[in-house]
C-alpha cells in the first residue's frame, strides 16, 4: 500500500504542479540528468512556464519515462492556458489531481473518451495519439489550413485511418518530427521528453496561428448625438456622445478625434462579439460653427488597428450652432406711402439671419408684441423673418421703434437690433 501510494504522489508531480519542484533549502531545481536529452532546451523552457515539472525534489525529469494520457493532457491545458478548475469528471476514471485538467480538455475538444465514459488517463501515449491531440489543442487558438497536409513518412500506411488526417497537419504545422530513417513509428510510445518537444513545437505554433487568425476590430453602428434638446445641434457646452459596435474589446487610439480634439472619456463595454463603445467630448468655445467631425480609430488587444471611420451608419449628425446673426433690416407699411401708417395698418418688420430663429418676449415693434413671426429658409442657407404688427389707438404719432430679439434652435440669444440697414423707416400719424 505504501509504494502504491508512493507511485500515486510521483505521478502528480510528473506534470500539474504549477509551482517547481525546490530542494530542501528552497533552491529551483536545474535538471541534473537532461544533459544529453535532444530536449533539453524544451524542457528548461517548459519548466519556467510552470507547464513541466520534474519527477522529484533532487532534479530528476526523467526524460526517457513514460508519459501518460492524463500528464500528456495536462501538458497540453497548461500550454493553451485553459482554466482548470472543475471538480467533477465526464470520464468514471479520473479523480483526484487530474481531472480538473482532463475535463478541461474535453471540455475544449481537445481528447475523447476511449469509450463507456473512460478516458484510461494512466495508459501510455502513442505517436499518433499524441500527435492527434496536439492538432486538436492547435485548433483552440485559430483555424488550421488544411491543404496540403499530405503525409510524407515512409511508414504512412502504417498510421491509423483516423489519426492520418491529424498527423498530416501536426506534419505541416511543424508540431511532430520524424525519425532519421524518415518514418514517423505511429504506434511507437511517446516518452516524456517527446511530450516536452511536442508541447515546445505547440507553443511556436500557436503564435504562427495566433497571428494567421487575428483580425482588426470591425466597426459598426456608428451614431452621434448632442446633449442638446435638439440632439442633431449643439452649442458650446454641450456634450457630443459618438457611440460604435464592435466585434471585440478595444482602446482608442491617439488619432481618435471629435472635431479635432481628444474625447473627453472612452469606454468599450460588452462581451462575446458584441461590444458597445462610448466617446463623449464637450464643446469650447475653439469648436467652429458647423458639421461636428470625428475620426475613430481603435486597436484590439493584440495590437491592430480598426479602419479609420468618419462617417455614421444612421445619417446621425450635429451641427455647432453660434448664436443667430441679423442682418437686412427693412420695415414698411402697407399704407398708400410705406413710410407712414395710421391706425389700422399693417406694418411689416423684416430682416436676415443666419439660421431659423424664433422671437423672444422682449421682441418688440412700438412696443407691442409683434401679431405674426416666420422664419423661412431660403436656396442660398439664410432665412427671411417677417414680423407683422397692426397700428392701433395706443402708438403714439411720431417714428416708429422696434427690437429685435430672436434665439436659435439651441437658446442662442441675438444680439439686440433696432434699426434698419437699409434706412428705410415708418412714421405714425
Amino acid at each position: 500500500m505504501k509504494k502504491m501510494f508512493t507511485s500515486a504522489l510521483i505521478a502528480a508531480a510528473v506534470a500539474v504542479s504549477a509551482v517547481p519542484a525546490a530542494y530542501a533549502d528552497g533552491a529551483t531545481i536545474s535538471f541534473n540528468d537532461i544533459e544529453n536529452s535532444y530536449a533539453k532546451d524544451a524542457i528548461q523552457d517548459l519548466f519556467s512556464k510552470a507547464i513541466v515539472t520534474g519527477m522529484d525534489n533532487k532534479g530528476h525529469f526523467s526524460p526517457k519515462g513514460t508519459l501518460t494520457r492524463a500528464q500528456f493532457v495536462t501538458i497540453m491545458v497548461k500550454a493553451l492556458g485553459l482554466k482548470a478548475e472543475s471538480t467533477t469528471s465526464s470520464f468514471t476514471d479520473v479523480n483526484g489531481w487530474a481531472l480538473p485538467y482532463v475535463e478541461a480538455a474535453y471540455q475544449a475538444g481537445i481528447i475523447n473518451g476511449v469509450g463507456k465514459d473512460k478516458f484510461d488517463p494512466n495508459a501510455s501515449v502513442t505517436r499518433e495519439m499524441s500527435a492527434t491531440i496536439l492538432v486538436k489543442s492547435l485548433k483552440v487558438k485559430g483555424a488550421l489550413d488544411e491543404q496540403d497536409a499530405g503525409l510524407t513518412f515512409n511508414d504512412a500506411d502504417k498510421i491509423a485511418a483516423w489519426a492520418a488526417p491529424f498527423i498530416g497537419l501536426a506534419q505541416k504545422y511543424k508540431l511532430v518530427n520524424g525519425f532519421p530513417d524518415g518514418t514517423f513509428d505511429p504506434k511507437g510510445i511517446s516518452n516524456r521528453e517527446m511530450g516536452a518537444a511536442m508541447a515546445s513545437n505547440l507553443l511556436q505554433a500557436i503564435d504562427g496561428v495566433s497571428k494567421e487568425t487575428e483580425t482588426a476590430p470591425v466597426i459598426s453602428n456608428v451614431s452621434i448625438k448632442s446633449s442638446n434638446d435638439n440632439t442633431s445641434l449643439a452649442k458650446v457646452g454641450d456634450t457630443i456622445t459618438l457611440t460604435f459596435t464592435t466585434n471585440e474589446q478595444v482602446s482608442k487610439l491617439s488619432s481618435f478625434k471629435i472635431n479635432g480634439s481628444n474625447p473627453a472619456s472612452f469606454t468599450s463595454e460588452g462581451s462575446g462579439n458584441n461590444w458597445i463603445n462610448t466617446a463623449t467630448y464637450v464643446l469650447d468655445e475653439t469648436d467652429p460653427v458647423g458639421p461636428v467631425n470625428f475620426q475613430i480609430n481603435v486597436k484590439n488587444e493584440a495590437g491592430l488597428y480598426s479602419i479609420t471611420t468618419e462617417a455614421t451608419n444612421d445619417s446621425s449628425s450635429v451641427a455647432v450652432l453660434a448664436a443667430p446673426v441679423i442682418s437686412v433690416v427693412n420695415i414698411v407699411s402697407n399704407n398708400e406711402d410705406p413710410t407712414k401708417a395710421t391706425v389700422g395698418d399693417s406694418v411689416t418688420l423684416k430682416f436676415t439671419t443666419d439660421q431659423e430663429v424664433s422671437k423672444l418676449s422682449n421682441f418688440k415693434i412700438n412696443g407691442g408684441n409683434p401679431t405674426t413671426l416666420t422664419s423661412i429658409e431660403e436656396a442660398n442657407h439664410t432665412w427671411t423673418n417677417t414680423a407683422t404688427y397692426v397700428i392701433d389707438a395706443s402708438d403714439p404719432v411720431g417714428p416708429m421703434n422696434f427690437q429685435i430679439n430672436v434665439k436659435n434652435l439651441v437658446g442662442l440669444y441675438s444680439i439686440t437690433t433696432e434699426a434698419t440697414t437699409d434706412e428705410s423707416a415708418v412714421t405714425v400719424y
